[in-house]
């Protein structure tokens, strides 16, 4: 039975939430009392059976989801991230209801009612929007002796992707001539028994076509781990839609070597240098930029890039020479720090992920005067010290995801509670995403100053 309608304030983007099923089984299991140590006694033997039940959050702009298997509690998990397998009472029905905040209260989000028998493993991917919310639900048996091939499942979770996706799993570098598997949106492949081993592939492509969409590159089948291959939403560059993750009893976890497009951009917060210009691979990208310019982005590998800045006009006076490595499907922000005889190159990743009743704000730390410094977000009119800072190395940057309202932001050196800059009225809005950064005053020196970014200086669309 299903009826569609947050529980969590804080979103993260770690993907993994590792546990051990053995961990899960302890703290599910009653303790036994009265039990003897007569011989022949194996207390293993007592133990009562369970059933495994996890939760995976594949709603592309919804805020952090929580999760109840009736009346227990199995977790709040953010968009991409697993709840790892708990232990569940077997055989009866009951009912998973998952909810999320709306920044005021909790607000139920869908329910559906099932049984988990005994040793299955049930996987329950929450999908569509907080309009049209689903679930996907994938029952597996225990893991049987009788073969030594991995079960691999293919999961197409994309509310982006509406089309039916062809995936062909190959190995060694093969190209299969009709697809191993086609999977309808919100649908599960049947299960592709595989002999494990490296040098394994797949690709994806829209039914019917032979145009590559995704392309895990080469990856490892274990044995005995029984790995979903998930279809996700993206949110990088190149105009990528989705990616591919894998699932397994330890988390979800990325391909390492997909091949994916990134992109970076530039930013000039070298206080007390005139006009800048910005190479990447000996190409000028960006001519001419003045102290606090941010650039648009620029589409590129995500292999090592030589990054080289001079004075605008001048490309023989190199003030900064640095190799840098872009990780694959992702935005990058590449800020220039001064002072200008010593630059310093930072690098940030960048996420950008509209989540409804929520606003993103990201901050970095860019002033080597200050070096080290804790930046206070609070809502406005109240006393920062209230609140615990954000604490930040130079080059650093974090993000937080805030309830939609009116905040004050203030700038502190570390440990210190006299106020250097701020408080800056910020104005928050749901599906938004801002950025600061906290740098020298003109010319170098204190107080800093913020520059505003993203969101806070409309359009943004990268």
């Amino acid at each position: 039975m299903r009826d569609a309608a947050g529980w969590r304030f804080c979103e993260t983007n770690i993907m993994t939430f590792p546990m051990r099923r053995f961990c899960a089984v302890l703290t599910f299991l009653l303790v036994l009392s009265g039990c003897g140590s007569e011989e022949g006694f194996d207390e293993r033997a007592q133990l009562p059976p369970a059933g495994f039940l996890r939760v995976i959050h594949a709603m592309p702009h919804a805020p952090d989801i929580a999760a109840e298997y009736q009346a227990q509690f199995l977790g709040s998990l953010g968009f991409g991230q697993p709840l790892a397998f708990q232990a569940v009472l077997p055989n009866l029905e009951r009912t998973l209801r998952i909810t999320y905040f709306d920044g005021t209260s909790a607000q139920h989000l869908i329910s559906e009612t099932f049984r988990v028998d005994v040793n299955h493993e049930v996987t329950v991917v929450v999908v569509g929007s907080l309009d049209a919310p689903d679930l996907i639900i994938i029952d597996n048996a225990p893991i049987t002796t009788d073969t030594s091939d991995v079960a691999v499942q293919i999961v197409h979770a994309s509310s982006r992707t509406p089309e039916s996706l062809a995936f062909y799993l190959s190995s060694d570098g093969e190209q299969p001539t009709s697809p191993t598997s086609q999977v309808d949106q919100f649908g599960v492949s049947a299960t592709i028994p595989t002999p494990p081993g490296e040098g394994y592939s797949l690709r994806a492509t829209a039914v019917g076509s032979e145009e590559t969409l995704y392309d895990s590159g080469d990856f490892v089948l274990i044995a005995d781990i029984r790995p979903i291959f998930i279809v996700l939403d993206h949110f990088g560059p190149g105009g990528q839609t989705f990616r591919v993750a894998s699932a397994t009893d330890d988390g979800v976890f990325p391909f390492p070597l997909e091949r994916l497009d990134s992109a970076a951009r530039f930013a000039n917060l070298v206080a007390d240098s005139g006009p800048l210009d910005f190479y990447i691979d000996g190409e000028l990208v960006n001519s001419g930029f003045e102290y606090q310019k941010i650039g648009g982005f620029h589409d590129l590998s995500r292999d090592e890039h030589t990054i080289v800045v001079t004075p605008a006009g001048e490309p023989l006076t190199v003030i900064l020479d640095a190799v840098t490595t872009l990780e694959s499907g992702s935005h990058h922000t590449l800020s220039v720090i001064g002072p200008v005889a010593e630059p310093v190159l930072a690098q940030s990743f960048d996420e950008f992920r509209r989540i409804e009743f929520r606003a993103t704000l990201t901050v970095g730390d860019y002033s080597p005067t200050l070096n080290n410094l804790d930046v206070y977000v609070v809502p406005s009119g109240e006393d920062f010290l209230l609140a615990f800072p954000l604490v930040m190395a130079l080059g650093q940057s974090d993000s937080q995801v805030f309830t939609p309202d009116e905040y004050d932001l203030v700038v502190t050196a570390a440990g210190s509670v006299v106020i250097d800059s701020g408080p800056h009225p910020l104005s928050l809005s749901g599906n938004g995403m801002y950025r600061i950064y906290v740098a020298d005053a003109i010319g170098g020196g204190s107080p800093t100053i913020i520059v505003q970014g993203d969101d806070f200086a409309p359009p943004f669309d990268p």
